[in-house]
């Protein structure tokens, strides 16, 4: 996965083209404080299980099959033999029954949709595998005299001693315990005021991304230049010819805190050259419109809305010659008497006619432009994203006047995300990224977190959320593919920090050419330097290949270890190479490339569980 760290960086940024909705505030002393507190305090406070909490998690199962099976209705046979398989019909029928509710029908229910079948990893599945979980819990903690034990355990000896060792050392491991703690509470629905404090302290948003006015000026804006033909009817008077429209599209962009609102003006003149028939008379005429238009978009995390375009246009024309076509002086004259009476309505009627060309210009090209947009970010963000269960939960975008930002949480309810704010970038950029490690360890975890997934498989979702497989992660010519049993716990972990950062991988098991192996966890190192060619990750080491557990000097590693190790060092050497050179630019794709060009990378560093990338509008030539 040499690039995919980078490469999903940038992916997000570019797509959705913005990040942070004013500043985030430092986490204060006085938080972690409150947490405690609240554990102190909600350790007093069991809330006994009954037929309330029970009868919530039986709604909650309830509405996660109903969409379920709505989505499976519009898969035709494939969502029959899908209902079939998960035997949804007895789980529906036992829940809603008056009879006792038979918990190992539901186990059956819950373990099929535990189990390795490509597509439950979806997010429609995953609901309901987590709704059950509760409910299969909720049930049986009822009659547990010993659940009151373990919840007071949990909040006066494990919880706290958690949050001591994630203060001491925020690792995804430390993260993990206290998120595990968290979810237990929220699967019986306990202590949601310590909940809420932990929430508040441990999960804040762990992705921040912004485009500055600058950039969005260079992509949106710019001038115009163009000869189009000209076809009107004033006054009776059918009028031809071609006109030199020059003007330049500005954008500015408006403060908001609740969304992002782009406002575009252009602003020019037409010259106009026309001849003008009206029965036997030709009128040759030359004028000048100048003109106006603007219209706002807003941006939200649906996407790009449009506004109705707003014009005004004023026409000037001068009428340099007429003729009759029969060649008769009277009719000359008398048209000169009528052309000097008409026009100034006629002035008018072209001013008002150009205004609703121009606002039918604007509409169309900037609905064109959003219905694109939209498009492209339904399609390969937050579909794909969403779909398995990993569009951030909450999502905030805002403007001010010098950039459009936007912030993210992606956090489960089991999951902590960025205990305070972001760095602040080393110097002003036009397109930044500042993204969380627990932003990638939440997801990893659950899409991966106790799944066999096959290198085809594994390549398939690369491709759906990058639009294409980085080379360094496509198979190896001539080579068996692998299978990756990923472990139930931290299945793939990136730590971010000290000027570089660690990848993970850790797994249960492994197969090829159907023969398994034993798990074996794998990790890198890396700095990253900055030299005079730019930037680039050195991995520090030698990759390290080792199972579960091992501790070195403790035993020596067994020969089916050894040879499991020795092939995954040759696989991992490609993915993690031992110099890892970024593209010095970013580098948009279509009508942004002319415009915008490619964009130096100017900054690229990880501090404190953050990595930071940034880059500069290049200076014009």
């Amino acid at each position: 996965m040499r690039m995919s760290l980078f490469r999903v960086t940038v992916s997000l940024g570019w797509i959705l083209g913005a990040w942070c909705l004013g500043s985030a505030v430092d986490i204060s002393a006085a938080e972690p404080a409150a947490v405690r507190a609240a554990a102190e305090k909600a350790a007093g406070e069991f809330t006994p299980l009954g037929q309330t909490q029970l009868s919530q998690a039986k709604q909650q199962v309830d509405r996660a099959v109903e969409s379920l099976e709505a989505r499976l209705a519009q898969d035709g046979a494939n969502g029959v033999n899908w209902k079939k398989y998960l035997r949804l019909d007895a789980l529906d029928a036992g829940l809603k029954g008056r009879a006792a509710v038979n918990l190992e029908k539901l186990d059956d229910v819950y373990s099929r949709l535990n189990r390795d079948h490509e597509g439950l990893e979806l997010v429609w599945f995953v609901d309901l595998k987590l709704a059950l979980k509760r409910y299969l819990n909720m049930a049986r903690a009822m009659d547990d005299p010993e659940i009151e034990a373990a919840y007071k355990a949990l909040l006066t000896k494990t919880l706290p001693e958690q949050l001591d060792a994630f203060e001491a050392a925020p690792s995804p491991a430390a993260a993990q315990e206290i998120g595990y703690a968290l979810g237990w509470l929220a699967d019986f629905g306990q202590a949601d005021d310590l909940i809420r404090a932990a929430r508040e302290t441990y999960a804040r948003p762990n992705l921040f991304m912004e485009i500055s006015q600058a950039c969005l000026a260079s992509a949106v804006g710019g001038p115009i230049d163009e000869t189009t033909p000209i076809c009107d009817c004033i006054l009776g008077t059918t009028i031809q010819g071609t006109g030199k429209t020059q003007g330049q599209v500005a954008v500015e962009l408006v403060p908001s805190e609740s969304k992002g609102i782009i406002k575009t003006v252009l602003k020019g003149k037409t010259d106009s050259k026309t001849t003008g028939y009206n029965g036997p008379v030709c009128i040759f005429s030359t004028g000048v419109t100048t003109f106006e238009g603007s219209t706002r978009l807003t941006v939200t995390p649906e996407g790009v809305e449009t506004t109705p375009a707003a014009s005004k246009a004023n026409t000037s024309t001068t009428v340099n010659g007429l003729s009759s076509r029969r060649g008769s002086q009277m009719v000359e004259r008398i048209a000169w008497r009528r052309v000097y009476q008409q026009k100034c309505q006629a002035e008018a009627i072209a001013s008002r006619h150009a205004e609703w060309r121009l606002k039918e210009r604007i509409d169309r090209q900037v609905g064109e432009a959003a219905d694109d947009a939209n498009r492209r970010y339904r399609d390969r963000l937050r579909n794909p994203l969403a779909e398995r269960k990993v569009f951030a939960e909450n999502v905030a975008i805002g403007t001010t006047e010098s950039a459009l930002r936007v912030e993210a949480l992606r956090a489960g309810y089991d999951q902590l995300a960025a205990a305070g704010a972001p760095p602040e970038l080393a110097a002003p950029a036009d397109v930044a990224i500042r993204v969380h490690q627990s932003l990638i360890n939440n997801s990893a975890a659950t899409l991966l977190a106790g799944r066999t997934v096959t290198e085809e498989q594994f390549l398939k979702t690369v491709e759906d959320v990058l639009g294409e497989v980085p080379e360094n992660l496509r198979p190896e010519e001539g080579k068996a593919a692998w299978t990756i049993r990923f472990a139930d716990r931290e299945p793939f972990t990136v730590t971010f920090g000290d000027g570089g950062y660690t990848i993970s991988l850790h797994a249960a098991g492994y197969v090829r050419e159907e023969k398994e192996y034993p798990g074996m966890n794998v990790s890198a190192a890396y700095k990253i330097e900055q030299n005079d060619e730019g930037f680039a990750a050195v991995r520090q080491g030698e990759i390290e290949v080792y199972p579960p557990g091992f501790v070195k000097g403790q035993r020596q590693l067994s020969g089916n270890e050894q040879t499991i190790r020795e092939m995954l060092k040759k696989r991992f050497d490609k993915v993690f190479g031992e110099k890892i050179v970024p593209q010095g630019y970013l580098e948009p794709k279509g009508e942004l490339a002319k415009k915008l060009g490619r964009l130096p990378l100017l900054q690229w560093n990880a501090q404190d569980g953050w990595m930071n990338v940034a880059w500069k509008l290049a200076p014009k030539e």
